[in-house]
């Protein structure tokens, strides 16, 4: 109603409707809490009540893919803090905006909006100062500008440390841990993520935890790609029950490529049921989930043409290094599952020039090196062995990878001994990190390159056999048949 009882009435509404917005946003209830913010913005008209639910717009409109929404809000809450010289609160602000430019990778915008504010800013004494130093760092990442990252990641570290902000600490370890990780110090770089999810999961910042269990994941792939699987896996729990499609996307890359190491191939084609919250996805996690389940199903001969296309698509509508990365290895990992084994090693070796983190690019690069060696093309097997090499990735699989590469040249220039020697010591590895593929794999390259000479010959084929027949690796199965084909059972009358 109008006059004095409509402005009660007014009031009541609006401070009920902030109250369950913002315990709707604590829970995660993502489509809840913006319906409350629209209604109480309706009813509510002090401008602090108002730029508060623009703030708080934005988990849920982030974890709903309306990031156009949270932009907006966003926008309008900047501009009425700084209009009432509320510089702490604009500062908040700035900071989530930064995040969601990040996200949609508009990082000359995030350039624009940050650097201005910091340059005005006492850092030593604002609290919001290391998230703005964090968001300025992630977008240096986002262009692979790892070495301009580490300045503002140890700045804002310093100051959080001294204000005791642990959700700021939480944050900035896990984006150290992959500024670190670009720039190949790869065990400072576990131990920064592990620390992040550690500090994490005991407080509860769920945003962050998630980020944190997405490097951590990615950063075990070449070390313990299990507990990579396991670790993806759980954070794909927890952004399902927060409702964060993307994350769930993006986790879905790491837990699919992890599954595809260790022999767990159904896992990605389980994930396209959530290509159904897909118009909630950003396109890089679309491309991440659906990436592994292409190749799975390639290995088994089965063409997927329409998902294959859409893969693509969605990272070419991400303008970063890690999205072109991404997409380089998907090229690389899909000729070797299609048998187009000449076409792997160039998309292998560009996706560790678009981004030097180890993932996706360090197993396209191990995956191509099993491609040239099957083709005994010594050219490609140097270059990829020499880039391995260069790149000084830490881990197991790395120096596994090296080691199988140089057996097999040991085997093609005579050298029997050194080359069995070599191919042992890598089954032995392969089988401990069971990475069930590889073990198939190599005893495929010596049954190739050693043939008769091996004692156990016998053994080492029907071992691949089985393993690739519980894969239904239709592709590699026939490679197997080309130097171990079936023997025709014979029946003797007697």
């Amino acid at each position: 109603p109008e006059g004095a009882e409509g402005a009660e009435a007014a009031a009541q509404a609006s401070g009920a409707l902030r109250i369950a917005a913002e315990r709707s946003v604590a829970l995660h209830a993502n489509a809840a809490a913006l319906i409350f913010i629209e209604q109480a913005l309706s009813v509510t008209t002090d401008r602090d009540d108002q730029a508060h639910l623009w703030v708080i717009a934005h988990d849920p409109a982030s974890a709903k893919g309306q990031l156009e929404l949270a932009e907006r809000y966003l926008r309008q809450a900047i501009e009425w803090y700084r209009q009432s010289d509320q510089p702490s609160r604009a500062h908040r602000a700035t900071a989530l905006l930064a995040a969601s430019l990040v996200q949609t990778s508009r990082t000359d915008e995030v350039y624009e909006l940050i650097e201005p504010v910091l340059a005005d800013l006492d850092l030593d004494a604002d609290r919001w100062a290391p998230r703005l130093l964090n968001e300025l760092a992630r977008a240096y990442l986002w262009d692979d500008r790892a070495n301009d990252a580490i300045e503002p990641l140890d700045r804002g570290l310093v100051i959080a440390e001294r204000l005791q902000l642990e959700p700021e600490i939480a944050e900035l370890f896990a984006i150290k841990a992959w500024a670190t990780d670009s720039q190949r110090r790869h065990r400072e770089a576990l131990m920064l993520a592990e620390g992040s999810l550690q500090i994490a999961e005991r407080i509860g910042e769920v945003a962050t935890e998630l980020r944190a269990r997405l490097n951590l994941s990615n950063g075990l792939m070449t070390v313990d790609p299990f507990r990579a699987f396991e670790v993806s896996t759980r954070g794909m729990e927890i952004a399902r029950r927060v409702g964060h499609a993307t994350w769930v996307g993006a986790l879905a890359g790491n837990q699919g490529m992890a599954a595809l190491l260790i022999g767990e191939w159904d896992v990605p084609l389980a994930n396209l049921g959530e290509l159904d919250r897909r118009s909630e996805m950003t396109g890089f996690g679309r491309g991440a989930l659906l990436s592994p389940a292409v190749i799975a199903e390639t290995h088994r001969d089965r063409l997927l043409d329409e998902l294959e296309r859409d893969a693509l698509m969605a990272l070419a509508e991400v303008d970063s290094s890690q999205a072109r990365a991404m997409s380089l290895a998907h090229q690389a990992l899909l000729a070797y599952a299609s048998g187009r084994l000449a076409d792997a090693a160039r998309p292998a070796l560009a996706a560790t020039e678009a981004l030097t983190v180890p993932g996706e690019g360090m197993i396209a690069l191990a995956i191509a090196a099993n491609a040239a060696t099957w083709q005994q093309d010594r050219a490609a097997m140097g270059a990829i062995a020499a880039r391995l090499q260069e790149l000084s990735w830490t881990g197991a699989v790395v120096a596994t990878s090296l080691g199988q590469i140089e057996a097999a040249s040991a085997a093609m220039d005579g050298d029997v001994a050194a080359a069995e020697r070599g191919y042992r010591d890598a089954l032995a590895v392969w089988r401990r990190l069971g990475m069930v593929p590889d073990i198939a794999t190599a005893e495929m390259e010596m049954l190739l390159l050693l043939g008769d000479r091996l004692d156990d010959r016998d053994d080492l084929e029907a071992e691949a056999r089985h393993i690739l027949s519980g894969l239904d690796a239709v592709i590699m199965l026939a490679r197997l048949d080309e130097v171990a084909p079936i023997q025709e059972q014979v029946e003797v009358a007697t």
